[in-house]
């Protein structure tokens, strides 16, 4: 989680400024802003301004671990559910700061087999219901949620924009999203809607008031069980993600999410409808309690045994609601603290 939805209103009409003086436009490759900020969501289309018409084989799903996409799954994504080239859509909660309106259809449109990327970022709840973002949606064949700040996604659930986005994968679309975008897929959601948790503080008390989730906004039966996160190595997340498990885990919580699934920085999971998942990059983690734990409750560390671990490279694959089986590695937490390094099989 690294912007969020309270910028300066000031700074947000100078970029649509910016946008509206970028008016003339090489034929079908810039991108074009179709509405003021002030309406509460700014569009901007790269590549073809007629929608693609192709025959989809999907869902896909495409879970990644930071916000850019990554271009070999985000391309076996785009295979998996068309032959002919489709048309994209990425939503956003925030304005871009990278210096482009677009900067992840900026990548997308690299790809083969892509007509067109509309980025849409929607700026309240309420414009998440807009009759031309919604229509926007369900022309696209395939939706991803950038990075930012998930808190603002939860506040779309009851959105006629989420709806449409359940459309797209019922009828062989593609959805995923990467960060923020990832924490969404799941039967549970991390929100940080009052904090970003650390590992640290989950560990000594795992109902921390920066621990806060949500009902899910989707319900794709690959994801069944599973709460996501992200940056997961890089920002010493293991921690926190089993933190999250142990207390979904005990009462008076009636969650049915048991597997946590924590996704690197530059790495990507795609899922096809089966549930089978293929890692592209760096490395994801599946995470299962295969016991209670033994202490979980406010203010006291963590205290848990039979933590399995499974890490998955480039090119491993697994079956997401399938049982870990014998795979990976068990990890213990003793007063708050990893007996032994959770991320790696060395004893």
């Amino acid at each position: 989680m690294s912007l969020s939805l309270s910028r300066s209103f000031a700074a947000a009409v100078s970029l649509a400024a910016a946008v509206a003086l970028g008016a003339c436009r090489a034929q079908d490759t810039a991108p074009v802003a179709t509405q003021p900020v002030s309406t509460g969501f700014v569009r901007a289309r790269l590549g073809a301004s007629t929608d693609a018409l192709p025959t989809l084989r999907g869902p896909s799903l495409l879970l990644q671990g930071s916000g850019a996409p990554v271009a070999t799954a985000f391309q076996a994504h785009v295979d998996r559910i068309a032959s002919t080239p489709v048309d994209v859509v990425v939503l956003a909660a925030s304005l871009a700061t990278s210096g482009s309106r677009t900067p992840e259809c900026d990548r997308i449109m690299d790809l083969r087999g892509v007509a067109s990327c509309e980025t849409i970022t929607i700026l309240s709840a309420a414009a998440a219901s807009e009759a031309a973002l919604v229509a926007a949606v369900d022309r696209a064949e395939l939706v991803y949620f950038a990075g930012g700040d998930q808190c603002n996604y939860v506040g779309w659930r009851t959105s006629a924009v989420i709806e449409a986005v359940r459309r797209v994968y019922a009828r062989g679309g593609g959805v995923g999203g990467g960060s923020a975008g990832l924490a969404i897929q799941g039967t549970t959601i991390y929100d940080g809607c009052t904090a970003s948790a650390t590992s640290t503080q989950v560990l000594a008390n795992p109902y921390s008031p920066s621990v806060t989730f949500s009902d899910p906004l989707f319900a794709f039966a690959p994801m069944r069980g599973i709460i996501t996160d992200s940056h997961f190595v890089a920002r010493d997340r293991m921690g926190r993600l089993v933190g999250f498990l142990a207390r979904l885990a005990t009462p008076p919580s009636t969650a049915t999410t048991n597997v946590g699934l924590g996704i690197d920085e530059g790495a990507a999971l795609v899922v096809d409808a089966r549930g089978l998942s293929t890692t592209f990059a760096g490395a994801a983690y599946a995470v299962r309690l295969e016991r209670t734990p033994d202490r979980c409750a406010p203010d006291v560390s963590l205290v848990a045994r039979d933590i399995r671990v499974v890490r998955l490279l480039s090119g491993d694959t697994l079956t997401l609601g399938a049982p870990l089986a014998n795979r990976g590695w068990l990890r213990t937490i003793d007063h708050g603290r990893f007996a032994q390094d959770p991320y790696t099989p060395a004893p």
